[in-house]
């Protein structure tokens, strides 16, 4: 895992996810912003989440209020950390 500080732009998250963007809650307050089409195109598995395999890059962050996506705190990086641990394909 990279920690990165990025712009909540659309075109950002495309590139970084390489494709159209899906957000999955991977915890409560915790979303994974994958590539929509990963499958389809063949990406490389990544994350295990009981049920559904999410491949190609993700990126982990929170949301606001208003749904703008925004950096995790360092209670949540935690939990990401302890998600992963035992999820990574």
């Amino acid at each position: 895992a990279i920690e990165i500080e990025i712009e909540d732009k659309l075109e950002i998250l495309q590139t970084l996810v390489d494709g159209l963007i899906e957000v999955i809650e991977l915890t409560p307050g915790i979303d994974m912003i994958c590539n929509e089409e990963g499958k389809l195109i063949g990406l490389e598995e990544n994350i295990n989440l009981d049920y559904d395999i999410i491949v190609g890059d993700v990126i982990i962050c929170s949301h606001d209020n208003e749904g703008n996506f925004v950096g995790l705190s360092d209670g949540q990086k935690k939990i990401v950390d302890r998600e992963l641990e035992y999820r990574s394909v």
